[in-house]
C-alpha cells in the first residue's frame, strides 16, 4: 500500500479517518496506520481548541481581526484578539476595549 491516499482520510475527517485509516492499515504497515492516526489527531486538534475559546468565552466567534487604525497604540493594525462575551454593564471600566456585534439582519 504506497499510495498516500491513506493520508487523506485524515486529513479530510480527521481523528475518524485516521482511526479508520488506522484499523485498515494496522495489519499491514503498522508504521503508516500510527502516521495515519497522528496527523488525524493533530488535524483535529484547532478544531477543539476553538470549540474550547467558544465554550470559554460565551460568544459564537472569539477571535477577531482588529483592521482599523484608531486604537493605536494599544491595537495595532492586524492584531488579533479574543474576546470574552456578555460582560456585565457594570463591570465595564475605563479602558476597556468593547467589541459590539452587529446582526447580519440589519
Amino acid at each position: 500500500m504506497k499510495s498516500p491516499i491513506w493520508y487523506l482520510l485524515p486529513a479530510f475527517l480527521g481523528i475518524i479517518g485516521g482511526v479508520i485509516a488506522y484499523a485498515i492499515l494496522k495489519n499491514v504497515d503498522p508504521q503508516k496506520a500510527k502516521k495515519a492516526l497522528i496527523i488525524g489527531i493533530i488535524v483535529t486538534i484547532p478544531f477543539f481548541v476553538f470549540i474550547g475559546f467558544q465554550a470559554a468565552s460565551g460568544t459564537s466567534n472569539p477571535f477577531y481581526f482588529y483592521t482599523g487604525g484608531s486604537m493605536i497604540p494599544a491595537l495595532q493594525v492586524y492584531d488579533i484578539i479574543v474576546i470574552q462575551g456578555h460582560e456585565p454593564f457594570e463591570e465595564i471600566q475605563v479602558g476597556d476595549i468593547i467589541v459590539f456585534d452587529r446582526p447580519s439582519d440589519h
